[in-house]
């Protein structure tokens, strides 16, 4: 199950919801991922920054993805949210690589049968 918010009060856009856990995503963007030394934060309102932080505090699962424009994407968990890495250490996601990352944490693995 997945709902988007679009909320004014820091809600952040979406929240995700499978048999393994519950997962809360704030979606930002930016021009090019390869080109920014760091990934922009700074674009959480008060609001968000807030709501992350509570959740993260109740080991509410919960993620901001920054994408671009070529379709790239990167997530920060927990402590990268509020301290951003150097965009090398980020790990740079195609939407697949998003939508399944988004899969695993909500539903948990792939079993092998």
């Amino acid at each position: 199950m997945n709902m988007g918010m679009g909320s004014p009060s820091g809600v952040p856009d979406y929240y995700y919801e499978g048999p393994h856990n519950i997962m809360w995503v704030e979606y930002k963007w930016i021009e090019n991922l390869t080109r920014a030394r760091k990934i922009p934060i700074r674009k959480l309102s008060p609001h968000q920054h807030n709501w992350l932080e509570r959740a993260a505090r109740n080991n509410v699962k919960c993620a901001v993805i920054v994408g671009d424009s070529e379709g790239n994407g990167v997530f920060l968990f927990r402590h990268e949210i509020f301290q951003p890495p150097p965009l090398a250490q980020g790990i740079i996601l195609r939407p697949a690589g998003i939508a399944e990352h988004i899969r695993t944490q909500v539903c948990g693995p792939i079993m092998n049968q």
